[in-house]
């Protein structure tokens, strides 16, 4: 770690996250450091800074950003700066690479590794789900570092089934790492971080909001050789990652999806633009054989419903699960009700929870709440009821399904979610 650890978070908190100035900043001023003790005239005169962040930089103090830092330091997190030599090359290549990881667990050698990422759907089939979950497993098992965003779906099964092969993950939050996101996955992103890391460009404690995932993905891409998409509809934020890589010059890799399938518009659309197309581990081992030494004598076995049962996914009750022996199941968490009993009742009886916007959502996420009810309605009717831009209302959508306080129902109409008691 570089003894200018505390100036680099101040300047990615004085600059906001995906500049695409921080390394001209860093090469015209020579470190943080001289930023933070740089005047305010010489930081004008650069031309490099907005008037917000030059303001920024006049009020962030910088016992405030060592207060970020002793709490990494209290959760036993690693934080690396763009200025450390052991940032990942391949993520400083990139136009806009994070200033600052903070890091739970130990950062792999993706510089001499291969390494793919796995996106799709948070409601995948169950064809999606076991495909992600092979394609994880199996490219583990041949040596590859597998990254995604540790969603439900796709990027929970693609995470699993690396663990099953006692690989390396690598799992990037759109929120600070040591926030209570997703509980369904808490205990797997425990064993992602003992194996390979839980990485954010966030401090630990933020929480999600919309526009950090389409930021996020760009460094799920930029650490990557090439991005594998897994079913994703028309719409998918995957497909953000997938052109993030071709705009990182990274390889794009598609599954071939049913043509009834909805879920698989966007990924059979990317392969119809040229997308490489995919139905084994060994199709994407094969592009980069000549550049690292790689392991393909598996002969790849989808996997089955049971071993994928316990996978969570986006607007699904998660019902108990039968206890499975082998290693990865054994220390991964059981989905079970509170009670402990077979949650067989007619959910027409259960009780509802109303639905909630939580208090640290965006100011979007709760205007786009209040204009939801249980009447689904398209993203287009909720932008003219709001006269809101339909970008914003998208984000505050996924926003929202993060909190798991809105659900996408059918035809890309969404309607407040009940939590059922």
């Amino acid at each position: 770690m570089n003894n200018n650890i505390i100036y680099s978070i101040w300047l990615q908190q004085c600059i906001g996250y995906a500049s695409q100035k921080i390394k001209t900043i860093i090469s015209r001023f020579g470190s943080s450091y001289n930023v933070y003790n740089s005047s305010d005239s010489s930081r004008r005169t650069s031309g490099l800074f907005t008037a917000k962040q030059l303001k920024n930089m006049r009020e962030t103090s910088i016992e405030s950003i060592q207060k970020i830092f002793d709490c990494c330091t209290d959760l036993g997190y690693n934080v690396i700066s763009i200025e450390d030599d052991e940032f990942p090359r391949r993520l400083y290549e990139i136009t806009n690479p994070p200033c600052v990881l903070y890091v739970s667990g130990k950062m792999p050698d993706f510089d001499n590794t291969l390494t793919i990422a796995i996106v799709g759907t948070r409601t995948a089939t169950s064809e999606g789900i076991r495909n992600s979950f092979t394609f994880g497993r199996d490219l583990a098992y041949a040596g590859a570092i597998v990254v995604s965003g540790g969603a439900l779906g796709v990027d929970g099964a693609s995470h699993r089934g690396v663990l099953e092969s006692d690989g390396i993950t690598v799992c990037v939050l759109g929120c600070g790492i040591n926030y209570h996101y997703l509980n369904e996955n808490f205990q797997m992103r425990q064993l992602i971080a003992k194996r390979g890391a839980v990485i954010s460009e966030y401090p630990p404690n933020t929480p999600p909001v919309g526009h950090h995932f389409p930021e996020r993905n760009r460094i799920i891409s930029g650490l990557s050789n090439g991005v594998l998409v897994i079913e994703a509809g028309a719409k998918s934020g995957s497909l953000i990652t997938a052109q993030l890589a071709l705009e990182q010059n990274r390889d794009v890799f598609s599954v071939p999806g049913s043509l009834i399938n909805r879920k698989a518009h966007g990924s059979n659309e990317l392969l119809r633009q040229g997308a490489i197309t995919v139905t084994s581990y060994k199709d994407i081992i094969a592009e980069y054989a000549q550049m690292y030494e790689l392991t393909i004598e598996r002969d790849s076995e989808i996997a089955s419903e049971e071993e994928v049962a316990d996978v969570p996914i986006a607007g699904k009750n998660i019902k108990n699960q039968n206890k499975r022996n082998n290693k990865i199941k054994s220390e991964t968490v059981k989905y079970i009700d509170n009670k402990g009993q077979d949650n067989t009742q007619d959910i027409r009886s259960a009780k509802r929870r109303e639905p909630k916007c939580p208090d640290e959502a965006s100011n979007e996420a709760h205007a786009v709440f209040e204009a939801l009810s249980d009447t689904p309605l398209y993203v287009d009717q909720i932008s003219e009821k709001l006269n809101m831009p339909p970008q914003a209302v998208m984000s505050a959508l996924t926003e929202l399904e993060i909190f798991d306080a809105a659900e996408n129902v059918t035809g890309g109409r969404f309607v407040r979610k009940y939590q059922e008691d």
